[in-house]
């Protein structure tokens, strides 16, 4: 069950119901995604531990068909689908994902099929969550600003502004829990880790179903890719997914060297 629409507001109207529904919309698509996403960074953290070069294996073939399924079909399946059931199929991608070092943790035997199976499906479904996240991104903020007789700018700096602090903030957290317990906890906790980390992501995809479906209002109009999080003075509609998507992998990359 989607929120709730409040109304709605014409050019040069305003509707501060609506517009705070809008932002509770995209603060609950937020916090799910952020969750789902920081599992996955958590155990992608803790590959190398596991399985040094089952690791290694793992997040070369999750990049590897994340950037492929970005450039090569990501606006492809939006533009005939919607940005709402993208993100909660890729979602429960990154979710088998994240159960398949479960899975490896319980039946040490299909630790290799099971892990890179896993990347796979979470690679495809990393190339389309973050093409699916900047279309829903952009089209939420866009009916923000028009609610509350704002400009787009403003509403993306807010928008990403927000997403940004939960993004980073539970990917830490989670992130911190899986360190913690990887140097200091029993055998059995290191496992049930995992189980944690799985809880998070199938949880935040099944939570993600509520939040609205987001329709372009011109449907000729590209669908664009937002910003990096804090980059509020970038003009989203000249970002095409084909554009944005090969830069945000950068920014994985660069973050997994700092924070990974």
């Amino acid at each position: 069950m989607s929120l709730p629409k409040v109304g709605s507001a014409g050019p040069g109207e305003t509707n501060a119901a609506e517009g705070a529904a809008l932002k509770r919309n995209f603060i609950y698509m937020a916090v799910c995604f952020s969750a789902n996403h920081g599992a996955v960074t958590s155990v992608i953290a803790l590959s190398s531990s596991f399985d040094p070069t089952l690791g290694s294996y793992s997040v070369g073939l999750l990049y590897g068909c994340y950037v492929l399924t970005a450039m090569l079909v990501g606006s492809y399946v939006i533009s005939v689908t919607s940005a709402k059931r993208v993100l909660i199929v890729s979602l429960a991608m990154y979710a088998v994902y994240v159960a398949s070092y479960l899975l490896a943790a319980a039946v040490p035997a299909t630790a290799w099929p099971a892990i890179l199976f896993g990347a796979t499906v979470g690679g495809v479904g990393a190339g389309l969550l973050w093409t699916a996240q900047g279309a829903y991104f952009k089209i939420n903020a866009k009916q923000y600003a028009r609610a509350m007789g704002i400009s787009e700018e403003s509403a993306t700096g807010l928008f990403s502004s927000t997403f940004a602090a939960f993004y980073l903030g539970l990917e830490v957290a989670l992130k911190i829990t899986g360190s913690l317990t990887a140097t200091y906890g029993s055998d059995a906790g290191k496992y049930a880790i995992y189980a944690f980390y799985s809880i998070i992501a199938v949880g935040a995809t099944f939570v993600i179903a509520g939040i609205r479906e987001m329709v372009p209002e011109d449907n000729n109009e590209p669908v664009g890719a937002a910003p990096p999080p804090g980059c509020t003075k970038v003009n989203t509609k000249a970002l095409t997914p084909q554009h944005a998507t090969p830069f945000s992998f950068l920014l994985l990359l660069d973050r997994r060297r700092y924070m990974g």
